[in-house]
């Protein structure tokens, strides 16, 4: 009763000039990725040991379904709105960057230290508890897996003062810029077999979406017709490289393929991401009515706002619940992945993880919102070199620390050995960046 009194009084209290259809976006893709990943999270129940399957690495039709489910680039468009409106708001009242760097990143660490402390605490747990070795490996991997996009993320909206500036001056020529740089590492990665330079494509192609974000809060978009000729020429340019080019169909990581078009990304994927985001820019005059007032749409699409860090991260964990109650109770799946059976299933199967999750958000959304003192501490204004070198060191340290658990999980193979070296890099980072606040010369 208490989270909808709330979502109720956030929908009332949101002002006209607030861009909700941008926070809309926000809540679908949320929605998107959390339904992408149940669907292709499918569990092999008839064994003695439960055993979690891929389902695109079972059926290759399912591959062109991530066309739509691969929302990433989404997040970025939304997310290089709100930090160039929070950018531009903080520069013109006269603040520093690393004040704003602190605020920002605080909003994203804060609840996912929380979901990190509960990983390294519970899956030492499971082990003591006898939980089968196979079990506990892939569900700790499973788990974290999610935290790449924050490090990703992270490392891109800190440098929004920089890549603002960029925006400012050259506008839409610095994100064809990016489009023709993403383009040039992968032919040196291809037809110059050197694979290194691929990883280049993580700051461009994330980059490029995050940047379209500034068009976006300046007005500077095409118009319709030309959104919907660059939705056309972005998808024809996909299916070709698709079809005649070295990249495959998915655009989300499948197992044991030799190449990957998110790990790293590809032109193959820009393109996806860019027919994606003029689609839903060209929507965004048709929506936005149905957004105003009080009206349904919008108390939902706050309702998907108010938790969507703790829906994000804790979206896999149902999985793991689910797995285990069905694995109980001797009940099999639909299979294989991609058969009728299968695919009618699936919204049984969305359905149930949806109200397994509703009781772990309600728990764990309290700690969305970082503590008052903590809140105080960040938004501290101070001046000088030392908080911004700080700052931007500790987020260089907690990202690699979250790229470390991305790779691992939270248990390395060995009962009750948890990643220590990831886990040190991710907390040490963050107190370094909330720790600037206590440093610099505080303006007078």
């Amino acid at each position: 009763m208490r989270l909808l009194k709330q979502v109720s009084e956030l929908a009332r209290e949101a002002g006209d000039e607030r861009n909700r259809y941008a926070d809309f976006l926000r809540a679908v893709s949320i929605v998107l990725v959390v339904v992408g990943h149940w669907i292709v999270i499918d569990l092999e129940l008839d064994s003695d040991i439960p055993e979690g399957i891929n389902a695109l690495a079972q059926s290759s039709w399912i591959h062109w379904g991530t066309w739509a489910f691969q929302v990433i680039p989404l997040f970025f468009l939304v997310g290089g709105y709100a930090n160039a409106v929070s950018w531009r708001h903080h520069r013109d009242e006269g603040y520093t960057w690393a004040s704003w760097l602190r605020r920002r990143t605080l909003r994203l660490l804060w609840p996912t230290a929380i979901f990190v402390t509960a990983g390294l605490v519970f899956t030492p747990l499971a082990s003591l508890w006898d939980v089968p070795v196979a079990i506990l490996s892939e569900a700790a991997w499973a788990i974290a897996i999610i935290l790449w996009f924050l490090a990703v993320y992270l490392a891109i909206a800190v440098v929004t003062p920089l890549s603002f500036r960029a925006h400012e001056r050259w506008g839409i020529g610095f994100v064809l810029l990016l489009i023709a740089l993403v383009a040039g590492v992968d032919a040196i990665r291809f037809l110059g077999e050197v694979d290194l330079v691929a990883y280049v494509n993580y700051a461009l192609v994330w980059g490029a979406f995050h940047q379209v974000g500034y068009l976006w809060a300046d007005g500077e978009l095409p118009s319709l017709p030309s959104l919907a000729v660059g939705v056309v020429i972005s998808l024809t340019a996909a299916f070709a490289l698709v079809n005649w080019g070295p990249y495959p169909v998915s655009m989300v990581s499948v197992p044991g393929a030799e190449v990957q078009n998110t790990a790293p990304p590809t032109l193959a994927l820009l393109m996806v991401g860019v027919a994606q985001i003029g689609f839903v820019l060209a929507l965004r005059q048709l929506v936005r009515p149905r957004l105003e007032g009080d009206s349904n749409l919008w108390r939902a699409t706050v309702a998907g706002n108010v938790a969507i860090m703790t829906v994000f991260l804790w979206h896999v964990v149902p999985v793991l619940v689910l797995a285990w109650i069905l694995s109980t109770l001797g009940v099999s799946l639909p299979s294989p992945p991609g058969s009728f059976s299968w695919l009618a299933f699936q919204p049984i199967w969305i359905l149930m993880l949806a109200v397994l999750l509703i009781p772990i958000v309600l728990v764990v959304r309290h700690g969305e919102r970082p503590p008052e003192k903590l809140e105080k501490l960040a938004s501290r204004e101070t001046t000088g070199w030392s908080p911004l070198a700080l700052g931007l060191g500790g987020v260089a340290i907690a990202c690699v620390g979250l790229a470390r658990l991305t790779l691992a999980g939270f248990w390395v193979g060995e009962p009750t050995v948890i990643p220590v070296w990831g886990a040190l890099a991710f907390f040490v980072g963050g107190i370094i960046v909330l720790g600037t606040g206590s440093l610099g010369k505080a303006p007078r």
